[in-house]
């Protein structure tokens, strides 16, 4: 699998969703930029992902999403999608 290709095209293309860990490279790689697709990948394997890649990969997308992950009482406004509600509620 190459970890290069934007992740809503690797998913459909390959016909595979991509490992946890892999998805950790992508949002290092795209970072907000391509935040969307990859947070939509995160939310579909939200209740089985480790929660420490799972934040790592929030964190790797940078602002607002590593918001998320911090402890305290701001509230980072993110797009309201099925993967950001998903992965708030594994965390």
């Amino acid at each position: 699998m190459r970890l290069g290709l934007v992740p809503d095209r690797l998913e459909s293309s390959s016909g595979r969703t991509p490992t946890a860990d892999a998805i950790v490279i992508m949002a290092t790689r795209e970072g907000v930029i391509r935040a969307r697709p990859i947070i939509q990948l995160l939310g579909a394997q939200s209740a089985a992902i480790d929660l420490d890649k799972l934040k790592s990969a929030l964190n790797a997308l940078g602002k607002p999403y590593s918001q998320l992950t911090a402890p305290g009482w701001e509230r980072p406004k993110a797009d309201h999608t099925d993967g950001v509600v998903s992965d708030l509620t594994r965390l």
